[in-house]
């Protein structure tokens, strides 16, 4: 959605703007040319190899700063620069296309991308997910699949992986989405059936829902008045997050809500990219 997070960021010459989900810099990219020599964009990402990545994308830019932090610490980054607030924020969470696609992270249940269990999104932090199915209590694990997952079969699937431990440990995202499939009833459909768990596992392990209410309460007090905070989600659970947290903003008078619905990519886009067809936009002001 990259032409929508231009119309309503709207970045100007001279300007100063935060990117807390760098990525591969495409956002970045466009912000940056707009807001030219005299503006400043901070590119944050929890990710070194996205970091890396968006370097050499933006080599030739000389308007950026690179931190590698979760969006959720984003004043920290603004504290080293010189000056003390931003005319806008851009968050497009979830797991990016470049991380499903390098099998070494963990991320994906395709079978052609097995790789090491692990889905944490800072490598460096944090316990990687074959290691907490090593030893998470069975009702536990039911809750987090229930609930991050919004899995009907959560009792299903947490049974299926206490069984297997007890043979062998799931070391691979192949082992753990096979297992998933084989607990679900029914013939294969259209979504994968791992798709579910493997939202609640990521979620989990890297906090992701504390990490976007934490974010929101960050950005509204870096925001310039005017400035705005644009979020893409990708699932009900982090949307349900943006549509509420963006109330609560407005009801307190420190905000007004500029999409009255999320806006939703174009049929063009969907139809280039598959994986934009869940994402949904919302915009903040602050006032």
């Amino acid at each position: 959605m990259l032409q929508e997070t231009l119309e309503w960021l709207n970045p100007k010459e001279g300007q100063h703007f935060l990117d807390g989900t760098l990525g591969a810099a495409g956002h970045s990219l466009e912000i940056s040319r707009r807001i030219g020599p005299s503006g400043r964009l901070l590119g944050l990402d929890v990710d070194e190899s996205a970091l890396d990545v968006a370097r050499d994308k933006l080599e030739e830019i000389n308007n950026v700063s690179f931190y590698q932090l979760n969006f959720e610490n984003m004043a920290e980054a603004l504290k080293k620069e010189a000056f003390s607030s931003l005319d806008g924020i851009l968050l497009d969470i979830g797991v990016s296309s470049m991380q499903l696609d390098q099998a070494q992270r963990g991320f994906s249940f395709r079978d052609e991308n097995e790789g090491d269990l692990d889905m944490r999104m800072n490598q460096s932090v944090g316990m990687p997910v074959k290691d907490y199915l090593k030893s998470v209590p069975k009702s536990e694990l039911e809750k987090v699949i229930k609930e991050y997952g919004e899995e009907r079969y959560y009792k299903r699937i947490a049974n299926a992986i206490i069984e297997q431990r007890k043979i062998k440990k799931i070391e691979t995202t192949k082992e753990l989405a096979e297992l998933i499939r084989k607990a679900i009833p029914g013939p294969r459909t259209k979504i994968d059936k791992a798709t579910r768990t493997f939202q609640a596992l990521r979620i989990l392990i890297n906090r992701e829902l504390d990490v976007l209410k934490n974010a929101i309460e960050e950005a509204i007090k870096l925001l310039e008045v005017g400035g705005r905070l644009v979020i893409i989600s990708f699932h009900s659970l982090e949307d349900r997050i943006v549509k509420w947290s963006f109330r609560d903003l407005k009801d307190n008078g420190q905000a007004k809500i500029l999409t009255k619905k999320p806006l939703l990519p174009s049929e063009k886009e969907m139809r280039e990219n598959g994986r934009s067809r869940s994402a949904k936009m919302r915009v903040l002001e602050k006032i």
